[in-house]
């Protein structure tokens, strides 16, 4: 199981997301510890965002974690197959 971290403004919307995560058995994470953040515990978070949430992940930016946008899980379930490189 991967955890995930959405943003509020991703679309086609939060719910939406959350539902198709839980749907190939991701973990829906809601907020990231201190620690995470501190310690740089990204191995296994995928963050899937949006241009109109960038400063929310500046904070994972700088620690080198990597943001994704939706379209990276839904290419994922049609394919069957996370494209990071896409």
């Amino acid at each position: 199981d991967r955890r995930v971290l959405i943003t509020a403004n991703v679309e086609p919307d939060k719910e939406m997301i959350v539902n198709l995560v839980k749907a190939v058995s991701g973990q829906v994470v809601e907020g990231i510890q201190k620690a995470d953040l501190e310690y740089n515990v990204f191995d296994d978070l995928l963050i899937l965002s949006c241009k109109q949430d960038y400063a929310a992940c500046v904070p994972f930016l700088d620690k080198g974690a990597a943001v994704y946008s939706s379209e990276l899980l839904l290419n994922g379930i049609i394919i069957q197959k996370l494209e990071y490189a896409r």
